[in-house]
């Protein structure tokens, strides 16, 4: 049975996962959310939730290329873009509605469901999954993504 515990997992059809390991994430973390994001993850891992630790602390050059998906109307030059600053290659659709991210400060953190060793980044069908994630961050005092007007279910912010 799974442990709980965060692991780096391929995603797949989509190469390398970039996630990162508790220690990183917590390191990334700003102090504000640090003893929260520490808990949370002991809770979640204490209670056998499976959870993976997609990205915490991002660079503006990050948000940047993130904002622009799906609105590049030559999509090969954003995939330039994204290679050429080493981060995943976009999808087709929009990504971040602002360059305003908490993301940028360390104040959030993007944490995505696993079963069976994938990641569940679609919300439809996984709706337990991300409940389960959602519930304890909530209860550690972080704003969840997925009660937003334009739900971003793995983004947690305080």
């Amino acid at each position: 049975m799974y442990a709980g515990r965060n692991e780096i997992y391929p995603r797949r059809g989509r190469g390398k996962e970039r996630g990162v390991t508790r220690e990183k994430a917590l390191s990334e973390a700003d102090v504000l959310i640090r003893g929260p994001l520490a808990d949370a993850l002991a809770e979640m891992d204490e209670c056998g939730v499976p959870y993976h630790i997609a990205e915490v602390r991002r660079p503006l050059l990050t948000q940047c290329l993130y904002a622009l998906q799906g609105r590049f109307r030559v999509q090969e030059e954003l995939e330039w873009a994204c290679k050429a600053a080493g981060i995943r290659p976009p999808g087709k659709g929009v990504v971040t509605w602002t360059l305003k991210s908490k993301h940028l400060a360390g104040r959030a953190v993007d944490i995505v469901p696993v079963r069976d060793g994938t990641l569940l980044w679609d919300y439809t069908g996984n709706r337990a999954a991300y409940g389960a994630i959602a519930a304890v961050m909530i209860k550690h005092g972080f704003a969840w993504g997925g009660d937003w007007e334009t739900p971003d279910y793995p983004h947690y912010e305080m």
